[in-house]
């Protein structure tokens, strides 16, 4: 794990602090959906994949959160509303959810999933990160939410 020296690099940008926000309340969100798909899930494959990206998503977390107590900070006004804003596309994905049961629910979730990982791939290809350890970092969960979207996108379409 790595926590860039910031004091001593004039690189240390807010740009890098908001795309770590935004990063990071992403995780979060997607922790939320994948909890919930690992207790409501109709396919055991899904409940354990659901299960598998909500630990790997904790453990990018930790890593970004090293990254931002480093970080040069946003202004509280522009935290809040980056946050906000991520939190209502995140209360949208999870109306699509309510109140649907069994295959139904799969076949949403599997479509909110990959909604959400797509945007995901948006931040982090859109990142104009200043630092390269922080794009390398970004580059890896972009491919293996790639490789995630690949499998969902498999199951909607056997399901």
């Amino acid at each position: 794990q790595r926590q860039w020296n910031w004091a001593a690099s004039n690189t240390g940008s807010q740009i890098d602090a908001r795309f770590l926000e935004q990063l990071i309340v992403h995780h979060e969100n997607g922790i939320r959906l994948a909890r919930q798909a690992a207790r409501r899930a109709e396919h055991a494959e899904l409940r354990t994949f659901a299960t598998s990206m909500m630990n790997q998503d904790k453990e990018d977390l930790k890593e970004l959160k090293i990254w931002r107590r480093g970080a040069n900070k946003l202004g509280l006004v522009e935290r809040m509303a980056l946050r906000w804003n991520l939190r209502a596309e995140q209360r949208t994905l999870e109306k699509k959810l309510r109140g649907l049961r069994g295959n139904d629910y799969d076949k949403a979730f599997l479509d909110v999933m990959i909604e959400h990982h797509q945007h995901g791939l948006t931040i982090s290809n859109d990142a104009k990160a200043t630092i390269e350890d922080l794009r390398k970092l970004a580059s890896s969960m972009a491919d293996a939410k790639q490789k995630e979207i690949d499998q969902m996108k498999s199951w909607r379409s056997s399901w």
